[in-house]
């Protein structure tokens, strides 16, 4: 599937030297950037913040559905997010642990797995009961 970027209909968003520009090397997470891992860091992330809230409204649908539509509701999620103006990322440390190490996208495969685990996650009040 190609998708074209909603601020520049003249790049396929899967295009390689588009791609690679646009997803890495970066400096520090933006807005519409979701912060894969774990930690304060990641958690009080505003891009964090909003995928989660995106996430909870996607989350009672996929609740209910068949494995197949699981899957699909979870793709949506990733081209939800990444379609966004500016398009949302999906970031990991180039060098994990290392403060200063510059950030990458991770991928669509990494982030639909992070899509599928955040979709299927328990809100917290239940896991403790």
């Amino acid at each position: 599937m190609t998708m074209k970027t909603p601020h520049n209909g003249d790049h396929d968003y899967h295009d390689d030297d588009y791609h690679r520009a646009l997803l890495s090397g970066v400096a520090y997470p933006g807005d519409h950037d979701v912060m894969l891992g774990r930690g304060g860091e990641a958690n009080h992330h505003p891009g964090n913040t909003k995928f989660r809230a995106l996430v909870s409204v996607l989350k009672p649908r996929y609740k209910n559905a068949c494995n197949q539509e699981k899957a699909n509701i979870a793709r949506q999620l990733v081209t939800l997010w990444r379609t966004m103006n500016p398009p949302g990322r999906f970031l990991t440390r180039t060098q994990p642990g290392v403060l200063s190490s510059c950030w990458y996208d991770v991928g669509d495969g990494v982030a639909f797995k992070n899509a599928t685990i955040s979709l299927g996650e328990r809100p917290q009040q239940e896991r403790r009961a």
